[in-house]
């Protein structure tokens, strides 16, 4: 019995690893998510300021679609 216990403090270090890994990638797509969402944000204002509201909306629309963020309304 006692041989088994290093394999197992390995494979729990490996699973404790691959899990912090993880954690750690997923942070990094967020926060690159959340810097493309503010560029759109700051452009989707300077483009209603030089054109209109509907024309910078529909921009904003199509980049939003692009990175996969789907708006939900929440009064309804």
């Amino acid at each position: 019995m006692p041989q088994l216990l290093p394999g197992m403090l390995a494979q729990g270090a490996i699973a404790d690893f691959a899990r912090k890994h993880q954690e750690v990638q997923e942070s990094f797509n967020f926060t690159e998510k959340s810097k493309q969402l503010l560029e759109i944000a700051k452009t989707v204002v300077e483009r209603a300021i030089e054109t209109d509201e509907a024309t910078a909306t529909g921009w904003m629309n199509q980049q939003l679609e692009a990175l996969g963020v789907k708006l939900t309304n929440e009064s309804q």
